[in-house]
């Protein structure tokens, strides 16, 4: 018996020992490929295991093989990141619980993002990383490095600079349903063994995975559909383009400028679909704590409120907007078997975001001390429509023009009254809902409102750096910033019906 144990006992330890080498083995071929990964989390390349800070780094392969296509899907690899879509086409990164919610043009996130260590705010919603060299989440407070309330972190992006060695260069096409179609790429051209320059951009274009089903409804009185709308919302049509050169015009010394394009004009919806449990109570609207797909009260709504105050058409004040109910009735009644992919809206949203962004950087290093600017200068104009409610409205009372016409006041389609759209309306020239004026198309007899957000940004920032690199436990790094924002306009208007009676 002891026998028996003592040869289970060696066999055991070999098998162990046999394991352990296999283990040492496969850890020593792991060691021998694995890349150090460069940043510059405390504004000087550093490897990523001798910085001490909270530090998640990506690569351009890491985000490839982790399928991290949008600055969104971070929160599902960075520990204690979270992202959030707001209204209006904003967005909020928190880390650590400390971000950006409120909804204001003037207020700064507590997460600043940057563009090769410049400070940048960009479309995140609908950007996507394409030909990035790395990602760095950094966390807990950067003001130090990064500046700008970065209280909760800082994240870095920083995009592929021009290789001076060969062309070369990448392009990459996928297709699926949705009539989805996504294409990148990008080139690299030397023009010497010191300058260069490299060209990349994606396009993405698909249809929207929500099913607006008012679209395909018929009309209970002539049988007529709703005119100017398509069967999906939330689609995307985006272009991106950046354009980057350098030249490394000493062995000290080096240069580079950069121009980044981007451009969306599709229909996405700027929130989330609605989910409402119609209440009794026209001051809420819906059921804080229910769930349906009902249309909201309409003593709540704005059509609702203007007609009701001003005594006109059918619409008592306090009527909910039930199907029969105070003479109320809905030439287009919204299906009952709704779900979360269906909306049921008479308005096509529109959304539309221009952004162009001239950047550059030069450094040059004096033996033990390293001289280095960088700036940008950013314009962005956007523009946004979509019926907040997501509905179709109930019939008005009759009118005695001909035709029968309740129009809706059509804005300028850009921010600032005094600015001319594209429709040829302005607010200003006393056009809006009048004959011969601005209105829109073919709103019917319905109850009919729709809100627009417009605004025009102009940006630019400046900084100056000058860092030291002694042999020594000893190093310092001291530096000025300066910026300036400008906002044209940031507009904001509720359009309703207006009653022609007079």
């Amino acid at each position: 018996m002891k026998t028996s144990i003592r040869r289970f006992a060696v066999i055991a330890a070999v098998l162990s020992a046999a394991a352990f080498s296999g283990s040492f083995t496969q850890l020593a071929n792991a060691a021998t490929v694995m890349e150090e990964v460069i940043v510059t989390a405390q504004r000087s390349e550093q490897g990523v295991q001798d910085v001490p800070i909270a530090v998640t780094a990506l690569t351009g392969e890491m985000l490839e093989d982790k399928g991290i296509v949008n600055p969104s899907d971070l929160q599902m690899t960075a520990p204690n990141v979270s992202f959030t879509s707001t209204n209006f086409g904003g967005s909020s990164f928190s880390i650590r619980g400390i971000g950006r919610l409120v909804i204001s043009a003037n207020a700064d996130s507590g997460v600043s993002t940057h563009i090769n260590e410049i400070p940048l705010n960009t479309n995140l919603n609908a950007v996507e990383f394409f030909d990035v060299e790395r990602v760095e989440v950094l966390r807990g407070p950067q003001g130090t490095l990064f500046g700008r309330n970065a209280t909760g972190g800082s994240i870095n992006m920083v995009t592929k600079m021009p290789d001076f060695e060969s062309v070369s260069g990448f392009f990459d096409a996928e297709a699926g349903d949705y009539n989805h179609f996504r294409v990148k790429g990008a080139i690299n051209i030397p023009f010497s063994d010191t300058m260069g320059m490299r060209i990349a951009g994606f396009k993405l274009d698909r249809d929207g995975y929500i099913d607006n089903r008012a679209a395909d409804s018929r009309s209970v009185l002539d049988g007529s559909r709703l005119p100017n709308i398509d069967d999906d919302i939330d689609g995307r049509d985006i272009l991106a383009l950046r354009a980057t050169w350098a030249w490394d015009f000493s062995d000290r010394g080096n240069v580079w400028v950069q121009y980044n394009y981007f451009d969306e004009d599709d229909d996405r919806a700027r929130i989330t679909n609605q989910i409402c449990q119609q209440t009794d109570l026209p001051a809420v609207g819906c059921e804080p704590n229910g769930f349906g797909f009902d249309s909201p009260h309409l003593g709540s709504t704005t059509g609702g409120l203007f007609f009701a105050l001003n005594g006109l058409g059918t619409l008592p004040l306090g009527a909910n907007g039930d199907d029969g109910v105070n003479g109320i009735s809905y030439d287009h009644p919204a299906p009952s078997n709704m779900d979360i992919r269906d909306m049921f809206t008479d308005f096509e949203p529109v959304f539309q975001y221009e952004e162009e962004i001239w950047s550059f950087g030069a450094e040059y290093n004096f033996e033990t001390m390293t001289v280095s600017v960088l700036g940008a200068y950013q314009e962005t104009d956007y523009l946004q429509q979509m019926d907040y409610n997501m509905d179709v409205g109930p019939l008005l009372g009759p009118s005695p023009l001909p035709g029968g016409l309740w129009p809706v006041s059509a804005p300028a389609g850009r921010s600032g009254g005094d600015v001319t759209g594209s429709n040829g309306c302005r607010y200003n020239d006393g056009t809006a809902g009048i004959f011969g004026g601005c209105v829109v198309p073919g709103t019917g007899p319905r109850l009919f409102a729709f809100d627009q957000a417009s605004a025009e940004t102009e940006y630019w920032t400046f900084e100056a750096r000058l860092a030291s690199s002694f042999d020594g436990p000893f190093n310092f790094q001291v530096g000025i910033t300066a910026y300036e924002t400008e906002r044209i306009g940031g507009d904001y208007y509720v359009n309703a019906n207006r009653d022609r009676k007079s």
